[in-house]
């Protein structure tokens, strides 16, 4: 997390005064080289059909920096909204050769979306004049005008209000606005300063990750990790909708020289309850507890709850990535209660629906093979 915060700070004193596109202003056009995946994407008016829209019409357009890892961890993200929202292009465009493209989409998995390669990087200095923290996200509107800008991680939660309504973008300007502030204020290195811009942002946007990281590597940088949760909690009892916000608190409790061991437990419990109907929070926190959690801290009935109500909610319009990741932690809370035969057989399930050669395949095969030692050595 330290080394996340560290970064942070690097990209803004780096980050030039000129940053991306705004909401507001018109899209530029894409200037394509190939398009490597999917249908090709337009920012064209979209053409008028005998059936009215069911959802406000949106484009998404993501400049990707396939060097990046975010870049292959978005994936995951759009491929899922992509799923949501199947009418809707998706077009993310990268700023590398075909063959580094190859090599990334080898290891992440194939996109259900468009990926076009960018000519001479024209469309990424279009959108994203001199700003050098990839990918960037930008919604687009039927006249293309951007709508809303920012992390790929936050694009789920946009493209919600805008289809329930409630997008404004007169706020979506002053967050863009405030943002730009907040860059400043982390290249001039002032707390204060920070803490103000960071304040502004999370006023309006609780759970902006981009004002919480700054925020928390105000108190990381000063080692007042009682600061950092007490910051936490404040904004719980605004927004106990937050799921970001309970995932901060874990990690930071786990940080304590001496973790409370009761108040982590008691958060994650909360966890379950706030979110028992949402299988990816209930799924993010059956894994944080199985790669983050110390074994003498680990909730082993509470593991076994969130994965269990995980798979059974499993929807069947879900992508290969979530199905493999689902089924993958309940066959490892499984595991860890030494159901190893259970295990093994959601294991092999969860391994199957994973793309053949990708990263993820491989991997849920190599915990496979571990599973299947540990039954063979109790023989």
């Amino acid at each position: 997390m330290k080394k996340m915060f560290m970064a942070l700070l690097l990209l803004a004193e780096l980050l030039p005064r000129i940053c991306a596109l705004g909401p507001g202003e018109d899209a530029p056009a894409l200037t394509i080289d190939k398009w490597y995946r999917g249908p090709e994407v337009t920012l064209q008016p979209p053409q008028s059909g005998a059936t009215p829209e069911k959802i406000p019409f949106f484009r998404v357009v993501v400049i990707w920096g396939t060097w990046s890892p975010a870049a292959t961890e978005s994936l995951q993200v759009l491929n899922s909204l992509k799923a949501a929202y199947p009418e809707r292009d998706i077009a993310a465009i990268a700023r590398d050769s075909a063959e580094s493209l190859d090599k990334q989409l080898a290891r992440a998995g194939q996109p259900a979306f468009s990926i076009a390669l960018d000519k001479e990087d024209k469309t990424s200095i279009a959108y994203m004049p001199g700003e050098m923290i990839f990918p960037k996200a930008f919604v687009v509107d039927a006249d293309r005008q951007i709508l809303w800008t920012g992390e790929v991680i936050d694009l789920p939660e946009t493209v919600a209000d805008i289809v329930k309504g409630t997008f404004r973008l007169s706020r979506a300007k002053k967050l863009h606005k405030y943002r730009s502030d907040l860059v400043m204020a982390l290249q001039s290195g002032d707390e204060g300063r920070i803490i103000r811009a960071s304040d502004d942002i999370l006023q309006e946007e609780p759970g902006n990750l981009f004002a919480l990281r700054a925020r928390m590597f105000v108190y990381e940088s000063s080692g007042r990790l009682g600061d950092a949760v007490r910051f936490i909690n404040a904004l719980l009892v605004k927004e106990p909708n937050q799921s970001r916000l309970y995932f901060m608190k874990l990690e930071l409790l786990l940080r304590e020289p001496v973790p409370d061991v009761a108040e982590f437990q008691r958060t994650a419990e909360a966890v379950s309850r706030q979110f028992r109907g949402n299988v990816t929070v209930l799924n993010s926190l059956a894994w944080f507890i199985l790669d983050r959690t110390p074994f003498r801290m680990v909730p082993a009935a509470l593991l076994q709850e969130c994965t269990d109500s995980a798979v059974k909610q499993l929807p069947t319009t879900a992508t290969a990535a979530e199905k493999g990741a689902v089924l993958g932690a309940r066959a490892r809370a499984l595991f860890f209660v030494g159901r190893i035969g259970d295990a093994i057989n959601i294991q092999q399930e969860a391994a199957s629906v994973l793309p053949e050669h990708s990263d993820a395949r491989k991997a849920a095969a190599a915990i496979l093979n571990v599973m299947e030692e540990a039954r063979n050595a109790g023989k």
